[in-house]
């Protein structure tokens, strides 16, 4: 593919932390300098994203952090913008809300024709002043990776920007290589084959209910379940679940792997997948699960509709109502595991109807030709 002198994208991004946004900008990185676009990144020094940025030469990597009171540093601003002019950035795609502030300031004072803001968590836009400025006058679009992220920006706000500027864009897996690693793989916990393996991966906070799975694992072993629930993952409830597995005498039923750089181990060790997020942007982690063919089950709530359709690609429990106690979502998340660990015809007939749903619906290729559409309508046709 020739390169067009136009065809500049920085993504700004300076998460601290890994997860689902950062893996969604590595992949927009990637995907947009094999297209034939001059391709940088603004990523905070020694985080994950820029240490992963950094292995791949084709991308020109600049370490920069925006905090939420970035957008009154002058100098941080103007050094920002110079960065744009100098390199002659015609798109400039943000990744966090700090981001969208300093860096979409940033942006817009060097007349960068393209802003563009990747919103991922399916929470309400706040109505501030500052929100109503950036999202209202910074953004050319916003890219949201599910129809219930992009119902939340207008919750507080339903004028807050020009709707028509908002794109829904699911996240893209790469198929050929997640399945070659699943299939080179060895799985990191071996069992007789008479212990059901139930996984649960991501950041271990009060967000991702991995409490009520420590519950679910206590009223399996009350049901004479012979299981092992492996959880991925570190976070700032890391010491907390481990002293609730404690206190619920779960013993060796429970193993916590902490961070995971490769994944396809934990896919290869699993029976089925519990995804007890109590609200997620898009579920990156079910998607995963469906292309594994694992069954999976999660709350019906937020976006967990539009990745799994209940009964046909998985199973969807009712959310936790207030006042409902742990144990009790516990009882109900075992129940359904037990249901399909009891027909594992059904369970089969899930996992390969969620891996034939991922494979048509989040094929990284077409996601990154989508977002390659968005940027330049234009020249679209030309980079396919």
């Amino acid at each position: 593919m020739n390169r067009e002198p136009d065809r500049s994208v920085c993504f700004c991004n300076s998460n601290r932390a890994w997860g689902g946004g950062e893996q969604w900008h590595l992949n927009a990185a990637l995907g947009l300098a094999k297209r034939g676009c001059r391709v940088f990144v603004m990523a905070g020094k020694d985080t994950p994203l820029f240490e992963r940025v950094r292995q791949h030469p084709e991308i020109t990597l600049c370490p920069a952090r925006f905090s939420n009171l970035s957008f009154l540093n002058p100098l941080l601003i103007q050094a920002c913008a110079v960065y744009f002019m100098r390199n002659r950035i015609s798109r400039v795609v943000l990744g966090l809300p700090s981001d969208l502030k300093a860096a979409g300031l940033a942006a817009r004072r060097a007349k960068v024709p393209g802003i563009y803001y990747r919103r991922g968590i399916a929470v309400p836009v706040k109505n501030t002043f500052l929100n109503r400025i950036a999202y209202g006058n910074f953004l050319t679009g916003l890219i949201v990776n599910s129809k219930e992220t992009a119902r939340l920006v207008f919750a507080d706000n339903d004028a807050i920007m020009d709707k028509r500027k908002v794109h829904v864009m699911p996240n893209g897996l790469d198929i050929p290589a997640f399945d070659a690693a699943y299939a080179a793989a060895a799985p990191v916990f071996r069992h007789d084959g008479d212990t059901l393996v139930i996984g649960n991966a991501g950041r271990l906070t009060e967000q991702k209910g991995q409490h009520f799975l420590l519950h679910m694992s206590r009223a399996l072993l009350d049901a004479g379940v012979r299981h092992r629930l492996i959880i991925a993952g570190d976070g700032e409830k890391k010491d907390d679940l481990a002293r609730l597995a404690a206190e619920l005498h779960l013993g060796d039923a429970v193993h916590f792997t902490g961070f995971l750089a490769d994944m396809a181990p934990f896919w290869r060790s699993i029976d089925m997948f519990a995804l007890s997020s109590l609200w997620e942007g898009f579920g990156f982690v079910l998607a995963e699960a469906q292309l594994a063919a694992k069954p999976v089950l999660a709350f019906d709530g937020n976006s967990m509709p539009e990745v799994v359709s209940h009964g046909e690609t998985g199973l969807l429990l009712p959310l936790p109502e207030r006042g409902e106690s742990p144990a009790a979502v516990g009882e109900r998340l075992a129940a359904a595991v037990r249901e399909l660990a009891a027909d594992p015809a059904r369970a089969a007939a899930l996992a390969a109807k969620g891996r034939a749903h991922c494979r048509a619906t989040y094929d990284l290729e077409k996601r990154m030709d989508d977002l390659y559409a968005l940027l330049w309508p234009e020249g679209a046709h030309a980079a396919s």
